[in-house]
């Protein structure tokens, strides 16, 4: 199972270096401490409606702009369920042709996620607060993301740190392993791990992916 999103990915010219999405920790306050959702929603949107990069003089315009449709909680951010009605709210409002969906539903999140990227959506990804494992070291619980290396037979994947209550965005899926976008890099995730954190983090009800669908239901583009 691979696919790959039809365009670049969306990147910002910061400080000298072109990143791959949108961070949190470019501006200050509540947006820096819980605004990783906000960061998604924006960078879901500007792939959907526009192209795929920016200065981060116009990044910070558009995100703070947007944040006025995606208030958050402080100290708290925005729950994945609650983060599938603001889209939905802006969606209508601007006319998009997209409706937005808690959870995977029966397609399982794999399946789900590939079909999408198949068809040039980016996959907005919660994780939650990995309630199941809060006997762990904090440092250990939640979900692992790993950096890709490209060895001479194979790539390898290292894991680089341990998250949770963290919104993310999957840009890209081969075999089990998706590509997500997180602070303004490139990570990878385990899809195997993830199903099973979802699973166990109240059955999906923290830890789950935002279905983005075209009215009329997911339709291949054939741009492959």
């Amino acid at each position: 199972m691979k696919a790959e999103l039809c365009r670049n990915y969306l990147s910002v010219n910061h400080e000298g270096r072109f990143s791959y999405g949108g961070s949190q920790n470019w501006f200050p306050g509540q947006l820096k401490r819980c605004g990783c959702a906000v960061i998604g929603a924006a960078d879901l949107i500007w792939y959907l409606t526009r192209g795929s990069s920016m200065s981060e003089g116009k990044y910070r315009k558009y995100v703070r702009r947007l944040s006025r449709s995606f208030p958050t909680i402080p100290y708290r951010g925005i729950p994945g369920f609650v983060m599938a009605v603001f889209l939905n709210i802006y969606m209508i409002r601007k006319h998009l042709p997209y409706r937005a969906h808690w959870g995977a539903g029966r397609g399982g999140i794999s399946r789900r996620v590939a079909a999408m990227i198949a068809n040039d959506i980016p996959v907005p990804l919660c994780v939650g607060p990995a309630l199941h494992q809060i006997l762990k070291k904090p440092a250990y619980r939640g979900l692992k993301l790993y950096k890709k290396t490209v060895g001479r037979e194979k790539a390898e994947y290292v894991w680089n740190k341990t998250i949770r209550n963290h919104f993310m965005v999957i840009t890209g899926i081969n075999g089990t392993w998706a590509r997500v976008s997180s602070w303004g890099e490139a990570y990878y995730i385990d899809l195997k791990e993830l199903e099973e954190m979802s699973v166990k983090d109240v059955f999906g009800a923290y830890t789950n992916i935002i279905r983005i669908e075209q009215k009329g239901g997911l339709r291949n583009k054939g741009r492959r």
